[in-house]
């Protein structure tokens, strides 16, 4: 009874062993994932159906080659270092560029156990290249991002929509306000904005946060480290994720001063030439554009026409104040005078 019972329990267990033999090779044989196994020398000694789908090799292509001849030769090197620390019972992760039989490349990560009671090494490998390239892409448009970011002739920066405070700007963002960047960390548009102004652009901000508009384009005047006051034209839009919750606030800043002086000079100009003219009545002046829509009608104009410059600018031709058969000769005079119709 006990040698039954001892072939009985022997029996049990090798059955045992082979059921989960087969669950193991069925596995083997489905997975999607690659597996392999490499003998102490590197050579391939099994692997399974998903490197045919994965490198169009069949498997009498594969085995028996040493596994390091389907790598990328830049990798080589690397690989041959992780091959010594197998050999040597250390576990190994890698990502190697691994060739298929068209010439390509696929990046494949690869778990190599070591097997110390058989020398093998027992690898899985999942491909990755589509992961890589998307990373690649996300790395590419960081680099650039970031180097439109410093080399902008124009301030950029990327304000928190928490404190309001910037959270990085680039080197003219800096130039404009006279500030180091490390110093203008600590400030917000809120710090800088002159306080005629400031009430405007904070309801601008509260908008933008609020999703009632979406985007800041407004002109305001700020404060210089040197405390003088400039004019700035500020662009800005907000980031958000994807659930829609706000991330920060990206904004395109110019320094508008010298345009601005620019504007004020001319529209002095223009108020002191137009206060010269209202105040000939004698003389009739009146303004038109290349249509002849009244553009200017002064003072003398109303007293001799019966016009008010209200009712002649923008609206009446320059033509009500001429005979037809008058201005028609002189078009052709002045025409002739100048060679063009």
């Amino acid at each position: 009874l006990v040698v039954m019972a001892g072939e009985l329990i022997q029996k049990m267990i090798a059955r045992k062993e082979r059921y989960h033999l087969e669950v193991t090779e069925k596995l083997y044989e489905l997975s999607e994932d690659l597996a392999c196994v490499i003998d102490q020398h590197g050579l391939l000694i099994k692997v399974n159906p998903s490197f045919g789908k994965i490198f169009g090799s069949t498997e009498k292509d594969l085995l028996g080659r040493y596994a390091i001849d389907f790598f990328h030769p830049d990798d080589v090197e690397n690989a041959l270092i992780d091959f010594q620390k197998l050999a040597a019972g250390e576990p190994q992760i890698a990502e190697i560029r691994t060739v298929t039989t068209e010439g390509s490349y696929r990046v494949i990560q690869w778990v190599v156990t070591p097997q110390s009671n058989t020398g093998f090494y027992f690898d899985t490998g999942r491909d990755i290249t589509e992961s890589k390239m998307h990373q690649e892409t996300i790395r590419l448009n960081e680099e650039r991002f970031r180097l439109a970011f410093e080399h902008s002739a124009i301030g950029i920066s990327i304000t928190s929509p928490e404190t309001c405070n910037f959270v990085a700007i680039n080197q003219a963002t800096a130039n404009i306000f006279g500030y180091s960047r490390e110093e203008m960390l600590s400030l917000g548009f809120k710090d800088l904005t002159c306080k005629e102004d400031k009430e405007e652009l904070e309801c601008l901000c509260h908008q933008l946060l609020s999703g009632e508009i979406s985007v800041i384009e407004t002109e305001s005047r700020q404060q210089h480290k040197n405390g003088k006051q400039i004019w700035t034209k500020l662009v800005a839009s907000m980031m958000v994720d994807q659930q829609g919750n706000p991330l920060s606030i990206i904004g395109q800043i110019q320094d508008i001063t010298a345009k601005k002086e620019a504007d004020l000079q001319i529209n002095k100009l223009v108020s002191e030439l137009t206060a010269i003219l209202n105040a000939s009545t004698d003389v009739s002046i009146i303004g038109s554009d290349r249509d002849g829509i009244i553009t200017h009608f002064n003072r003398g104009a109303e007293l001799l026409l019966g016009y008010t410059a209200e009712e002649a600018v923008g609206k009446l031709n320059a033509g009500i104040v001429h005979k037809l058969e008058e201005v028609i000769p002189a078009i052709e005079y002045y025409q002739s005078k100048l060679d063009q119709p």
